[in-house]
């Protein structure tokens, strides 16, 4: 069973510093990113190939079509099946969405959900049943669920992330606040997995300190890293798209 490291992170439309978004990524080395309100206006596919490259990293789904959640990967992830969709929002929202991924690493299969939930409590609630719904695509698989839910641990979707069988892998001394990054006193992005063979090896805001000055510039939020022990099985399946070799 293989190291998993999953990188979580609300780039905030990359208004603030591209750069330092993409040196805190490749920093952190992780073998799927999920981003939150990346790429999804206009020319949104090459720009999210453009960030996939900036990170060293491969785009797998994502953007526009998923309301900006965008699913990153390395090369040595096999992408089986890719899941992009829109949610429904009242006039003059945001929009909202999910991006998911049947992936697998080294033998061991796996379900990721990419998600961003509404600022307004309201709509959380059929927005996470949304999500609940996207990662039973394929049932069985050990499900790992990653983004900003815009409210705290205490919140109500986190309470429905728990019972639907999601552990929190900062429910402990690393639970860190996300939010603002420039002085954080808000846990609102996490990261969840469900499977109880999970192993969590480290989880929490990443605390190298070569980065501490980049994070504020980088976003409004901070990055969850989650370095995990997933079990699974192989069944086979195509790579990601080189992002390299993308032609949109």
């Amino acid at each position: 069973m293989p190291k998993v490291r999953l990188l979580s992170y609300n780039v905030r439309g990359l208004r603030d510093d591209p750069d330092a978004v993409a040196t805190i990524v490749r920093r952190c080395q992780p073998d799927v990113l999920v981003v939150q309100e990346g790429p999804r206006r206009s020319r949104w596919r090459p720009r999210c190939a453009a960030l996939a490259r900036a990170c060293g990293l491969f785009y797998v789904a994502g953007g526009r079509t998923a309301g900006g959640n965008v699913l990153f990967t390395t090369a040595r992830v096999r992408v089986h099946e890719v899941l992009e969709r829109r949610i429904t929002v009242p006039l003059g929202a945001p929009m909202r969405g999910i991006v998911a991924a049947t992936l697998s690493v080294e033998g061991t299969r796996f379900r990721v959900v990419g998600l961003h939930l509404s600022l307004a409590a309201r709509e959380r609630p059929r927005e996470v049943t949304q999500v609940l719904a996207a990662a039973q695509v394929e049932s069985g698989l050990p499900l790992l669920v990653a983004g900003d839910l815009n409210e705290g641990p205490t919140g109500p979707s986190w309470a429905a992330l728990a019972r639907a069988g999601l552990r929190d892998v900062c429910a402990d001394d690393s639970a860190r606040p996300t939010y603002p990054a420039h002085a954080p006193r808000a846990r609102i992005d996490g990261v969840f997995v469900s499977n109880p063979d999970v192993e969590v090896l480290q989880a929490g805001v990443p605390l190298d300190p070569d980065l501490r000055s980049l994070l504020p510039r980088a976003s409004d939020h901070l990055p969850v890293l989650a370095e995990l022990v997933v079990p699974g099985r192989d069944l086979g399946g195509w790579r990601p798209r080189a992002a390299g070799r993308d032609r949109y």
